[in-house]
């Protein structure tokens, strides 16, 4: 078991190990001088807009030209098994494993002005795609390829009604008053084989990306209005004011290049002649991601690019052949994404606050070899391109950066009067290289997101693995065997600085502000060696930022929640001090289900546990474990209410005494 802790822990990415001491001063850092360009910052100039599909067609083929091969853009089957992160057009950048956190305090789960409580957001107006979404009175559950609508009148809940989606179904989804916007992507199956003369680009798949616009105002007959499928893979949205800014990645896929037939550099030469041809001869349409709208009462479908020539930006340098586009999508409208924006890069975090949204992308450093042996290794960095969503019609591009450094994922973003913070971590490179993170402030100027200030040296030879930023402050995690807390006054933005350091064994994944001086935390318990040894709950005591201490832990047992990597897991209710955690435990009695603990003044305590291997009454429904395993906790006029892929349970908020089962339909029928 404890092997398969340590695998769940790079491929889920929940490790942030401690020591149980507290420093009485704030430890050593290095401010590092600004802005030269060195000790993680680096400066970049803005992009530059096309001015017309002409001079962006001549911008993808020039740079084709320069590249292009006998397998078109990209490369031999035996390119991609011999080293996974190196793709034509960068589209083969690997994501990064890393632990879910927290985001700004503001954006509680539980809304103090409403009775129910909404998904667990990084930015309080921001609302962030779910699986499950509520109004207060319906709630939508997406499980499997189905949306289930159920309805709460009080004294019980009942499902009303569901839709099959198109395709494949979709991973996540919006809710704007009677509309549900669904998100989901898709890969073809397609890889070449070296006697396949029209093998598709890229190499490994063309995804597609579909979006989906039901109307859920009878809530008994839910009904598909719209669908937009397109080309591009679906990263994620937000949703402000009732629009959502869908961010989708995608690379040429309508090339008709071809691979040789056979083996041989006669064949070789041959099939690269016939791609330079298919380069030059090329159009503006098979450059830019093709979208196919369908309007389900007419039957009627809109084909089209999705993209103005002139909404597009590239960086002097070349960036590969990949855009990252942000559509605007109003969710009181059918489905149309007029008013995009894109940019020549790639993305694999998003970002955003209620005025702008930022993609980013780490750049993983690359290895340069002479004769078998390493030289000149490069840092890995992160690229930063801003987006202003003020204008509901339309997203505009409006500027771009670089740190150096692993972003770990969008919660080491916040935007905060008028500044981006960017929380990173520098790998040690060399034999003797230490790993080092910091935090740098960023603001722009013109086009640029320009450096202010930077605090350095936070847990030298560990790596981030968890970050929370609460209006002028945060709260950082490095982890490698012993985990320090680290708390930072951000408020003067040009002189960051760390105020304290707490030190202890386990550490939290991911972090939740209770009140001003309160922080809880989901992670692991571990060992001084860094063994984690079972779930745990820790509570924080950071009213004095040079002395922050925990305060009370609660030991879960051996297993993991999904909270440390999937924030929308975490429920905490405000109101009542409740705190929701989903749980898997391995020892003695396994328990699948969710822990429910209360959070008062400066004490945690167990209110109990809630299990869906059960129909609410402890009797189980006949299905397996792993398929009830709680996804979602929410409140709705001071009941509890669980999601699992079996059903949704009613529960009393107090007693946790169950109060209704409603199952779902099997994923799939």
């Amino acid at each position: 078991m404890r092997r398969f802790l340590s695998v769940a822990a790079v491929y889920v990415t929940i490790m942030l190990v401690a020591s149980v001491l507290a420093s009485p001063r704030p430890p050593t850092v290095d401010a590092g001088p600004l802005p030269d360009g060195s000790d993680g910052i680096v400066l970049a100039a803005a992009l530059e807009r096309f001015d017309d599909c002409d001079a962006l067609l001549r911008y993808f083929r020039e740079a084709a030209l320069e590249r292009v091969g006998p397998y078109g853009l990209g490369e031999p089957i035996h390119a991609y098994l011999e080293d996974s992160t190196e793709a034509v057009g960068d589209a083969g950048v690997l994501r990064s494993a890393a632990p879910a956190a927290g985001g700004d305090a503001s954006a509680d789960t539980g809304a103090r002005d409403q009775d129910f409580s909404g998904t667990n957001v990084q930015e309080a107006g921001v609302d962030e795609p779910d699986i499950v979404k509520t109004d207060g009175r319906r709630i939508v559950v997406l499980s499997g390829s189905r949306l289930y609508v159920l309805v709460n009148d009080g004294d019980r809940l009942r499902r009303t009604g569901s839709v099959r989606l198109p395709g494949e179904g979709a991973q996540e989804l919006l809710l704007d008053g009677d509309r549900v916007l669904a998100l989901g992507h898709r890969f073809d199956d397609v890889m070449p084989h070296m006697d396949d003369v029209r093998a598709s680009m890229p190499i490994m798949g063309a995804p597609t990306s579909t979006f989906t616009m039901v109307d859920i105002s009878d809530a008994s007959d839910p009904s598909i209005t719209s669908t937009m499928e397109m080309d591009g893979s679906y990263v994620s949205a937000r949703l402000v004011d009732g629009v959502a800014r869908v961010v989708v990645r995608s690379q040429p896929a309508a090339l008709p290049f071809v691979t040789p037939d056979s083996g041989g550099l006669r064949n070789e030469r041959e099939a690269e002649r016939r791609n330079r041809e298919v380069v030059r001869d090329s159009t503006i349409d098979q450059w830019l991601p093709f979208a196919i709208t369908t309007d389900t009462a007419s039957g009627s479908e809109t084909e089209r690019s999705l993209l103005e020539c002139e909404s597009v930006h590239h960086p002097e340098t070349f960036a590969g052949f990949g855009l990252v586009s942000v559509l605007s999508i109003d969710l009181t409208d059918e489905l149309v994404a007029d008013g995009s924006a894109a940019v020549v890069a790639e993305s694999d975090t998003v970002y955003a606050s209620t005025e702008n949204l930022y993609v980013a992308l780490n750049r993983w450093g690359s290895q340069s070899w002479d004769v078998g042996r390493p030289v000149r290794p490069e840092a890995a960095r992160t690229e930063l391109h801003q987006f202003d969503i003020t204008d509901p019609a339309r997203a505009t591009y409006v500027a771009s950066g670089t740190v150096k450094g692993r972003l770990l994922n969008q919660w080491a973003l916040s935007e905060h009067d008028g500044h981006l913070r960017v929380a990173t971590t520098q790998d040690g490179l060399g034999r003797a290289g230490r790993s080092d993170s910091a935090v740098v402030v960023l603001a722009r100027r013109g086009g640029s997101l320009d450096p202010v200030g930077r605090v350095g040296g936070l847990g030298k030879g560990e790596q981030i693995y968890s970050v929370r930023y609460a209006g002028d402050l945060a709260y950082v995690v490095t982890f490698r065997q012993v985990d320090p807390l680290y708390t930072l006054d951000l408020s003067d933005p040009r002189s960051p600085e760390v105020r304290g350091e707490l030190k202890i064994e386990g550490y939290s994944a991911y972090l939740h502000p209770i009140d001003d001086a309160t922080l809880l935390g989901v992670g692991q318990d571990a060992t001084l060696r860094g063994e984690t040894t079972g779930s745990q709950v820790s509570l924080f005591d950071v009213g004095d930022l040079s002395r922050p201490r925990r305060v009370d832990q609660v030991k879960l047992g051996q297993g993991m929640s999904s909270v440390e990597y999937d924030h929308r897991a975490f429920l905490h209710w405000p109101a009542t001090g409740t705190v929701v955690v989903p749980l898997e435990t391995w020892e003695h009695r396994p328990f699948v289900g969710a822990v429910v603990l209360s959070v008062d003044g400066d004490g945690l305590q167990r209110v109990g546990r809630i299990s869906h291997e059960g129909d609410g009454k402890g009797r189980g429904p006949g299905v397996h474990p792993y398929g009830s395993q709680i996804q979602r906790a929410l409140v709705i006029d001071g009941e509890l209410f669980t999601v699992s892929a079996a059903g949704v349970m009613a529960h009393s908020l107090r007693s946790l005494e169950p109060r209704g089962w409603v199952p779902l339909d099997r994923p799939g029928n």
